[in-house]
């Protein structure tokens, strides 16, 4: 509080003390601020509904292997040659919806081999093609 002392005892003061004023004016701010923060805002907004009904994905994983002397494999089953594969791969696209395969080829084939491998698939309609490897050892 402000006071101001005055030589005469009857003098009137004429100042205003802002001291209690700024203190009430805190007080309510916290205040209105601790209520806003309390009371939520809800905003009731009717949303349009729509079915996603459950697709059925009936996808196949395939394992296609070529040992070092170029003979080809689909799950351990011996194919010919790349026409018996890119038939076969034809065939599963036609009965699934998706088909990832997966290539391990002998680390001593040549890369034209691989890259057979990978145009035939792409033939058949396939996307998905990723290889198989081993952790090198130490």
């Amino acid at each position: 509080m402000a006071i101001i002392q005055s030589n005469e005892p009857d003098d009137l003061i004429s100042e205003i003390n802002v001291t209690p004023l700024v203190d009430v004016m805190l007080v309510l701010l916290m205040v209105f601020m601790i209520a806003l923060a309390v009371v939520k805002f809800n905003i009731f907004v009717d949303l349009p509904g729509e079915a996603n009904p459950v697709k059925n994905f009936n996808t196949l994983n395939i394992n296609i292997s070529e040992d070092a002397s170029g003979s080809i494999f689909i799950d351990d089953k011996r194919l010919t040659n790349n026409t018996a594969l890119l038939d076969q791969l034809i065939r599963l696209v036609k009965e699934h919806d998706g088909i990832k395969v997966h290539i391990s080829a002998d680390e001593n084939l040549e890369y034209k081999n691989i890259a057979a491998l990978i145009a035939t698939c792409k033939k058949a309609g396939i996307k998905k093609i990723s290889f198989l490897t081993q952790n090198p050892k130490n």
